[in-house]
């Protein structure tokens, strides 16, 4: 009998206490990131209420945009009980917070994912130079999230880092170049959340179109894996979801099944 593999979610944030229900119907194995103090108390209670299904699991970091109001010691207690750190990264465009407290930030994170042998997501836009740069020190598993800069992929390629594909992929050029540069073993798709979806495909997420859309934007993304790497849908969703536990890394997030 074939099983069916499910979908991967790398990437997303906790919004609506609908959305669990509509991602444990569909089957979708997410990771719920959480981006400072207050938000990551209310992702674990609520994946504690909900009864803490084997497809959701968190991590926490300090936002880069959250850096003007949070230390990052401040989210120490909460990384401490994630197998994963972040997102954690540098932003001159969709933040005001000075660079020099984003990076502070960002070396406390990275330094603390590597004594503690974790794996690191990563957000960066418009310092996607110095982003690598920094991260070239660090030899843990990095995945950096939606990547749309047409400029140094190949810093990041380099250092082996993973790619979740963003899921604006039907329209952006970038987001597509991604793909055709980077190896099929260092993909995985993510939603970035609710508000990303709704971003990325311009319609309102609602509880009665939640399952549809959340499905779209997600084999938006692995029918551009199959196009552009030449393979079926199914080959693309089962690279996504063994590059998934590979980076996430089972023996310490929750254990995966096929």
């Amino acid at each position: 009998m074939q099983i069916e593999i499910p979908y991967t979610d790398a990437h997303s944030h906790f919004e609506r206490r609908y959305e669990l229900d509509v991602r444990r119907r569909l089957g979708v194995i997410t990771a719920f990131c959480a981006v400072n103090p207050e938000n990551a108390a209310l992702t674990e209670k609520t994946l504690s209420d909900y009864g803490k299904p084997e497809c959701f699991f968190s991590h926490s970091a300090l936002h880069p945009w959250q850096c003007g109001k949070h230390l990052p010691e401040d989210m120490l207690q909460y990384m401490e009980r994630c197998g994963c750190v972040g997102e954690t990264g540098l932003d001159s465009v969709w933040t005001d917070v000075p660079p020099e407290i984003q990076e502070k930030t960002f070396r406390f994170q990275l330094d603390y994912a590597a004594r503690t042998s974790k794996p690191a997501v990563i957000h960066t836009k418009g310092l996607e130079k110095k982003t690598a740069e920094i991260l070239s020190a660090y030899s843990i598993p990095k995945l950096v999230h939606w990547y749309s800069c047409r400029d140094f992929l190949s810093l990041y390629i380099s250092q082996d880092c993973y790619f979740s594909v963003g899921a604006d992929v039907s329209r952006n050029p970038a987001v597509r170049s991604l793909i055709e540069n980077v190896p099929l073993e260092r993909l995985l798709t993510e939603t970035d959340g609710i508000s990303g979806v709704e971003w990325a495909l311009g319609v309102r997420v609602s509880r009665r179109n939640a399952a549809e859309l959340l499905r779209k934007a997600l084999d938006d993304e692995l029918l551009a894996i199959a196009e552009i790497k030449g393979i079926s849908p199914e080959a693309a969703k089962r690279a996504v979801f063994d590059n998934f536990r590979r980076f996430f890394r089972p023996e310490k997030s929750p254990r995966f099944s096929d």
